[in-house]
């Protein structure tokens, strides 16, 4: 007995099937992309260390976005496996996606690009704080010469 399936919004067709593996990949070359395009001063990480590739380590994606470091590397192994939307859209603000990105990985994964739920975790300051070290800063107990 064979039985037709509802395909996707934005007609991809859920599970696997045709075009699954292919999706899988192009999703899983999109999360390399951007990663390695994200500084570790973008996420407020320090910048500290050599590094062998650009960008963040998949290591700090996972940790960043609150998922298990394997399970990160087999996304970016194109493995089958499936992905919720909160995890999509904590990968979307882990990697500091804007809209037109959050959609293109939502739709990579299959899933319906759901509204933004928040804000993206990291931004980078106009100017940085002033440094204090608390209500006994140095700042607030040193006399001003003018």
């Amino acid at each position: 007995v064979v039985t037709e399936r509802s395909p996707e919004p934005g007609g991809r067709e859920p599970g696997p099937g045709p075009g699954a593996n292919e999706r899988r990949r192009e999703m899983a070359d999109f999360l390399r992309r951007r990663r390695e395009a994200i500084g570790p001063e973008q996420v407020g990480l320090p910048v500290g260390g050599r590094r062998r590739t650009p960008g963040l380590r998949r290591e700090e994606v996972a940790q960043i976005a609150g998922v298990g470091v394997t399970w990160y590397t087999w996304l970016e192994q194109a493995r089958e496996i499936r992905v919720s939307e909160n995890v999509l859209d904590a990968l979307s603000r882990a990697l500091l996606l804007d809209s037109h990105e959050r959609a293109h990985l939502f739709n990579l994964a299959g899933a319906p690009s759901a509204v933004l739920k928040s804000p993206p975790i990291y931004s980078v300051p106009a100017e940085p704080p002033p440094a204090s070290d608390g209500p006994t800063s140095s700042a607030r107990t040193r006399p001003r010469f003018e």
